[in-house]
């Protein structure tokens, strides 16, 4: 398996090893009880049986130092606490040589009296390598600003031509997704929009009489900023919608009405994030459901037949239903280049955020924490994360 193996406060590498067992001179992370979000990890020396075969990842390296205590923890050696900062859990596996700290400038070193770091002439710097989106290894010294992704992103397909977004609200694509819309139509590609509701619910100030057709008008111009001119709302009552046949029915004729190869949705998870302290809402929920059923029941000559005689022909061309902003994402799109115009399609829903919280909501700082976060996971400046379902229906 492959390891990323510290050698020393901002000094690591990453090599392939055998499977986790502590060697000489050596720390494994027990990473079942490894810290996330800047607490205390336990390290044990020559205890592989304390390894959870799960890996761990460090966003920074900053974790890694001078030990800051050691106790005996019984048979098979010793324990190290180190600080972690910031540690993730994913997927690569970590060990951590407890062997001379590196000093400041990156090159190894050992430990001094009174805990100081003096340089060792006769060891070079370790060369770290960090793996990027594309899984290739690259040379360079890592220091302690250094970040070590975890969870790379892949790159989104977008050797497609047509796609269709279906989400329950506006602004459902513009907190994350409107600014790869603007990707694609700047690429030439088309993107058309149909929204389940016009939000009417979604404003606790504004009657929903009242709130409807603002938050149309508004839609209507947060998708022209990205390039979307057709935009298109099915009239479902916000806030309860329910999954069954019926909107199956709806999605279908959508679907096969514009054709797509690949359609777009908002995160459908029960959360926002991993760990299930974010809950998503059901009119997300049942969305996503239904897009993907949809998707099948359009490509389905048998199912709602009596689209025919609207002049429905069946459409099994989707190749990829895409979930904007899922925690399961594992693919995602370069934003870079859109961002300011993805800021814009947010800003044009001023009703509607004015209504949020205390009424500063700050759209560009909001997006920007998202998108430079998954960004990070795609090596690039702001991305788009997307979670890709291949349905293989052509």
């Amino acid at each position: 398996m492959r390891a990323f193996v510290v050698t020393g406060p901002g000094v690591a590498e990453v090599r392939e090893v055998a499977p986790p067992v502590a060697g000489p001179g050596e720390v494994v992370v027990d990473v079942r009880r490894a810290g996330v979000g800047g607490t205390d990890a336990e390290f044990f020396s020559g205890r592989p049986s304390l390894l959870d075969t799960r890996d761990l990842v460090l966003k920074d390296v900053t974790a890694v130092g001078v030990p800051s205590a050691a106790r005996p923890i019984g048979p098979g050696g010793g324990t190290t606490n180190h600080r972690l900062r910031r540690a993730r859990r994913h997927h690569r596996a970590v060990r951590l040589r407890s062997g001379r700290p590196a000093p400041a400038g990156g090159g190894d070193g050992r430990v001094g009296r009174g805990g100081g770091v003096q340089p060792d002439s006769k060891r070079r710097g370790t060369v770290a390598r960090t793996l990027p989106r594309s899984g290739v290894e690259q040379d360079g010294p890592m220091t302690a600003d250094t970040p070590v992704v975890p969870n790379p992103l892949q790159p989104v397909d977008e050797s497609w031509q047509r796609a269709l977004a279906i989400v329950a609200h506006p602004d459902d694509l513009e907190f994350g997704a409107a600014a790869a819309v603007a990707r694609w139509t700047r690429q030439g590609k088309e993107v058309s929009y149909a929204l389940l509701t016009s939000g009417e619910a979604g404003i606790d100030g504004m009657d929903p009489a009242e709130a409807g057709p603002i938050r149309e008008e508004e839609q209507r111009a947060s998708a022209a900023i990205v390039g979307v001119s057709q935009v298109d709302f099915l009239g479902l009552p916000d806030g309860v919608l329910e999954y069954g046949v019926a909107l199956r029915r709806d999605l279908s004729r959508v679907i096969r009405r514009y054709r797509p190869e690949i359609v777009i949705t908002n995160n459908f998870r029960d959360s926002w994030d991993e760990a299930g302290n974010a809950l998503n809402m059901s009119d997300h929920i049942v969305t996503g459901r239904a897009v993907l059923d949809a998707v099948r029941d359009a490509a389905n000559r048998w199912v709602f037949r009596e689209q025919l005689d609207e002049g429905l022909e069946k459409w099994g061309g989707v190749r990829e239903v895409w979930a904007a902003g899922s925690p399961l994402s594992k693919h995602a799109a370069d934003i870079t280049d859109t961002f300011d115009l993805g800021v814009r399609s947010l800003e044009a829903h001023a009703a509607y955020l004015r209504g949020l919280g205390a009424g500063d909501f700050d759209p560009e700082e909001f997006l920007e924490g998202i998108s430079r976060q998954t960004g990070n996971r795609l090596g690039v400046r702001y991305a788009a994360g997307f979670e890709v379902f291949r349905l293989g229906l052509h």
